[in-house]
């Protein structure tokens, strides 16, 4: 399956960093072309009246949309913390309503979004509690992840379905699915020289607005690729005249030709 990963804010643990790696490498060993979108560590908020939820893992996909929390519980923890964990659960509730709230604007056929506790611990202390409701929430361990995610579930979104769900969600998300990107570093009118669905590595031609100086940008997604030597990949390839490289959260950004004055202490302190 081809499953992206697109951070919307910073993982607050490690437990968090783990769940969502696990998870993508879940999805992407299931045979098939279907699409995930993984929208991490989102504020939500449905006005801007009102205080944003921090939701872990929004898992988009063909059978639906979940709302994904990850817990660092133990059994006899949640034994020990009975009411606290009711009140997780409700809010967990309470973020998967209104997330579907939101999303049936544009998907109006849209299944009901549930909530799911993704736990960390081992299996062995959290065995017990597997596929057990808690106000109506599932728990799941570390290893469930697809099942957490409703993967056996019916599938009724298609991929462009999944794809304006996380636009609306996260609007920026766009980019790191089909490469829609029009300006970056200083440089206007950027245009995808590469398959829209190479997502490692794309290819970019465009302009500076004011020095008119024409540009070739190499943008390497490295939450794109499972493999282990991504960064490595990306940094091993030919160094053009002229170039600037700097890292941006999962991307590493090579531009080719002269480097715009606002990015010139960016890269400067990268190399």
């Amino acid at each position: 399956m081809r499953v992206t990963v697109f951070p919307c804010g910073a993982a607050i643990n490690e437990s968090e960093t783990v769940a969502i790696e696990q998870l993508k490498r879940q999805l992407q060993s299931i045979p098939g072309d279907d699409e995930w979108i993984l929208l991490t560590n989102l504020a939500f908020s449905v006005t801007h009246q009102f205080q944003s939820d921090e939701i872990d893992i929004i898992a988009i996909g063909p059978p639906g949309v979940r709302v994904v929390e990850v817990k660092h519980w133990a059994a006899s923890w949640v034994d020990a913390n009975a009411a606290a964990v009711e009140h997780e659960a409700d809010k967990v509730t309470n973020k998967a309503r209104k997330i579907g709230t939101t999303l049936r604007r544009i998907a109006s056929d849209l299944p009901r979004v549930d909530g799911a506790f993704l736990l960390t611990p081992p299996a062995s202390k959290v065995k017990r509690l597997s596929g057990k409701l808690v106000r109506g929430v599932p728990y799941y361990s570390l290893n469930q992840g697809k099942d957490a995610v409703g993967i056996d579930a019916p599938h009724v979104l298609s991929s462009a379905q999944i794809q304006s769900l996380s636009r609306a969600l996260a609007p920026k998300s766009v980019v790191a699915v089909d490469g829609s990107l029009r300006r970056l570093a200083g440089y206007v009118n950027l245009e995808l020289q590469t398959p829209r669905e190479q997502r490692f590595h794309r290819v970019y031609k465009g302009s500076h607005p004011a020095r008119r100086d024409r540009v070739v940008l190499h943008l390497y997604d490295l939450s794109a690729s499972d493999d282990a030597n991504a960064e490595a990949r990306a940094k091993l390839r030919p160094k053009p005249y002229s170039a600037c490289s700097f890292m941006h959260g999962h991307h590493e950004f090579s531009i080719r030709g002269r480097t715009p004055p606002d990015m010139q202490e960016k890269c400067s302190s990268s190399r």
